[in-house]
Formats: structure tokens, C-alpha cells, sequence
């Protein structure tokens, strides 16, 4: 497989011996194709599986890592890559294999049912059990779900009308695990285990355990809270959050940066 940029590759996928070239040159001299920073991204998505896109459609219709239309530059390659793509690697590596045909649509007198986590496509002449008509997504009312993520991006897809948008998690439900964690849940429905976190003067008099800010249990270890000193400043908050009641916590591995005064300060 290769990908061209005009007259010239840019890019070139050996299936048979796992081998990628790129059209690019260290001089800088000229204008290689090769030298498109997705180029190398999109021959490593052969590597992985997947294959072109817009080779059977008009081109340039996809914007997916596979198609010919993303347009991606240095500064935005963090989106080159999208949840149409880690369905595709899932399901050519044999990591999605079982299907949750939940939705279905009718054309030409079948129905036509989806994968919520892939988009495959069963056709029936009935209906599956348990399986409902897809809604119309500018009247739905969303219950979205977590689909895939990359890194700290997460993509949700609404279980009644299969939309998918874009979602960074905002903890707002706790519950208590045990002395040392509690399971913070996003209102998408995903969590994850995050330490306690607790007063600055909860252990000053000696105390054992202390009260969690956020979940109400018992902790035995926690983060301390620490109040912003510059009340015109907020810590950008990155794997931190802040309390119902505006005060700051930080992770441990702030904390030394915050009082160097190096944390991102916005």
C-alpha cells in the first residue's frame, strides 16, 4: 500500500515484510510529501491493521487516521488519531469480538442492527431480541456512555441515538472503598480510584484517620487540602480538582512545583 501527494509517494506499507518507507529527506531542501507529519502515522495504522480509506468512495472524505482528508499539522496531531480508528485496530486484532447489537434502523425492509462499540452492521428480516429502533438525535434525549479513550481524551456515545462526542471526565459522586481510595464516578458513568482527600489540620492533634473532603468515609492516608494563596490565581487543573466549596486539592506530584512556583498558573 502506498499514499501520494500529487505526482509523488509519500508513504509506502510492505505488508509482507512488515516494512514502512517515507518519501522524506533531512535537507532542507525541497518539499518531500513524506515530510506531512501524518504520513508516518497513517503507514503505522497499516502496521497495525487497518486499511485505506476513500479507496471505493469519493476521495478525501474521511478524516479519520486512515483516510485522505485529515489535514493534520504539528499542532494538531493530538487529533489525528479518533475513535473510528481504535474501533477499527479493536476489531482487526480480534480485541472486540462480542457485539452489542442494542439499536436498530430500517432501509429497504430490513433492520439493520448496530454494534454500540464498532458500528458493525447485522441485516435481519426481524427484529433481535431485546433490540430497539436507533433515535433521532436532534430529539434525543442523551444517556451518553464511555466508548474508547487515548491518553486524557475520552470519546461517549449516547446509547439511544449512537451520537458520539468528545468528553473530559468531571468527578462530581463519590464512594467510599476503603481507608486509603474511594471510586469517583463521572456523570458519563465511567471512575476511576482516586486517594482521599483531607483537612491540613486533621492530623495536627494526633488524630489516626480523618474525614474524606469528598466521599464523607474514613481515610487513614490522604492529600491535603491546600487554599490558594493568590485568591485573583487558580491552579490549572490537570489531574487536580477543586472542592465544592473552591478550595484547590493537588496531587502529590504537584506539590513541589506548586510551592516552587513552577505549576501552571492561569
Amino acid at each position: 500500500r502506498y499514499e501520494s501527494i500529487g505526482s509523488e509517494t509519500a508513504g509506502e506499507f510492505y505488508s509482507s515484510e512488515l516494512l514502512i518507507k517515507i518519501n522524506y529527506s533531512s535537507s532542507e531542501y525541497g518539499d518531500r510529501p513524506g515530510r506531512n507529519v501524518d504520513t508516518p502515522m497513517h503507514e503505522m495504522g497499516h502496521l497495525l491493521g487497518l486499511n485505506d480509506l476513500d479507496t471505493d468512495t469519493p476521495s478525501g472524505t474521511h478524516k479519520t487516521l486512515m483516510g485522505y482528508n485529515r489535514t493534520t499539522t504539528t499542532s494538531t496531531i493530538d487529533n489525528a488519531i479518533t475513535y473510528h480508528d481504535i474501533q477499527g485496530i479493536a476489531v482487526l486484532n480480534g480485541k472486540h469480538t462480542t457485539h452489542s447489537f442494542n439499536r436498530y434502523f430500517e432501509r429497504d425492509g430490513k433492520y439493520l442492527h448496530v454494534c454500540f462499540y464498532c458500528d458493525t452492521i447485522d441485516s435481519m428480516s426481524s427484529i433481535k431480541s431485546g433490540s430497539l429502533q436507533l433515535e433521532v438525535a436532534n430529539g434525543c434525549t442523551h444517556d451518553y456512555k464511555q466508548l474508547v479513550s487515548l491518553g486524557n481524551k475520552h470519546w461517549v456515545k449516547c446509547t439511544k441515538c449512537y451520537k458520539v462526542i468528545t468528553h473530559s471526565h468531571q468527578y462530581t459522586s463519590y464512594s467510599w472503598i476503603d481507608l486509603r481510595q474511594h471510586k469517583a464516578t463521572c456523570n458519563c458513568g465511567a471512575s476511576t480510584l482516586q486517594g482521599h482527600a483531607v483537612s491540613s489540620k486533621t492530623y495536627a492533634s494526633g488524630n489516626k484517620y480523618a474525614t474524606c473532603l469528598l466521599c464523607g468515609g474514613r481515610a487513614e492516608i490522604g492529600f491535603i487540602q491546600i487554599n490558594t494563596f493568590n485568591r485573583n490565581k487558580q491552579v490549572a487543573l490537570k489531574n487536580n480538582y477543586v472542592l465544592p466549596n473552591g478550595v484547590t486539592v493537588l496531587f502529590e506530584s504537584d506539590l513541589e512545583k506548586y510551592f516552587c512556583e513552577t505549576l501552571e498558573i492561569v
